[in-house]
């Protein structure tokens, strides 16, 4: 399943049948990129009907580790909330290679359809998705 974005974009013909988990897991990976891109509306902003997107994860790092596990929360029920596609989503705080550098997350799900199959998806609060990989 394709959300409506990705099939007006995509050059691909619609296909009938089970989809290519790659390309699944590609889409799914750039959903939660753009869930992590876009960023909320003012609290009480009456324009805001779906309550979507996150802050920026680059200024919630400089808190510490409790802010970033409550941004992880956060996105863990913001990827419930509007990735269908993936099931039994576990966020989990991977240390980063540099010190320097605000930790990353590491969120990993199954994806539904047909035969689920465990996906494992690394974001860097500075880059956005830095891999997406199936198992």
């Amino acid at each position: 399943m394709r959300f409506l974005f990705e099939r007006l974009t995509s050059h691909a013909p619609l296909e009938p049948g089970a989809p290519d988990r790659g390309v699944l897991a590609n889409a799914v990976a750039a959903q939660i990129q753009r869930i992590v891109a876009t960023r909320p509306r003012l609290p009480g902003d009456h324009t805001d009907l779906l309550g979507f997107g996150m802050l920026n994860a680059v200024n919630l790092s400089a808190n510490g580790e409790a802010a970033l596990k409550q941004y992880a929360a956060r996105l863990e029920q913001m990827i419930e909330r509007f990735e269908p596609r993936l099931a039994n989503v576990e966020i989990t705080l991977v240390p980063a290679r540099n010190r320097m550098m605000p930790t990353r997350l590491l969120v990993s799900g199954t994806l539904r359809g047909g035969g689920a199959q465990p996906l494992s998806v690394v974001l860097d609060a500075a880059t956005g998705v830095e891999s997406a990989e199936l198992a």
